[in-house]
């Protein structure tokens, strides 16, 4: 029941009772509608966190988030302390079936002023970065006592960063003494003194 309503139902009741033919009494007015903002569509990459703040402004007293149906991607969830604050956080999994999501959710303060919303997902996939492939096909020949510098580019595969190895044959001997450093897209780079 709206609050205002029921504050002067209780107070004309009061009048009748006493059999008063004149009082005075102040009604308190409803409060504010309820408004959330933050709601609406959001773009996820699975396998990357995620987190979103919704704020209900309006109503009065303690405020209960509700789902009322739909479901959030695998991964978030929806978590709210009573206040006018909510939060959808985690990290989206990659469905099996589907890539839209959407859920519609309530929140409601002490007086039972109510407002629903909708929250919508879209779960895009990145792009196949390619197959594995070293793209340097010829290094400069070294020359004995002299600072030798080359690089190896590689690309596709992983973006997370590549190891290198030697397959066949060996470096110069004493050669490699000064480590490897190994980039995602600038390649491998190996000095020699």
């Amino acid at each position: 029941m709206n609050r205002s309503f029921y504050l002067r139902s209780l107070l004309l009741g009061a009048l009748t009772a006493t059999g008063c033919a004149e009082q005075s009494f102040t009604a308190l007015s409803s409060p504010p509608p309820i408004e959330v903002s933050g709601a609406g569509i959001e773009v996820l990459t699975p396998g990357q966190p995620f987190m979103k703040t919704l704020r209900a402004t309006g109503g009065e007293g303690v405020h209960t988030w509700t789902l009322v149906d739909g479901a959030l991607p695998p991964g978030l969830t929806f978590s709210s302390d009573g206040s006018a604050v909510a939060v959808v956080s985690g990290t989206p999994a990659a469905p099996t079936n589907q890539a839209t999501f959407s859920a519609r959710y309530a929140v409601e303060d002490a007086y039972a002023n109510r407002v629903e919303f909708l929250l919508t997902f879209y779960l895009q996939f990145p792009s196949s970065p390619g197959p594995l492939e070293i793209v340097t096909t010829t290094v400069a020949d070294p020359t004995e006592g002299r600072a030798y510098l080359n690089s190896l580019v590689a690309r596709g595969g992983s973006e997370a960063g590549y190891m290198w190895s030697v397959v066949a044959g060996r470096l110069p001997t004493g050669r490699d003494r000064h480590g490897v450093v190994a980039h995602p897209r600038d390649g491998l780079e190996r000095q020699h003194r």
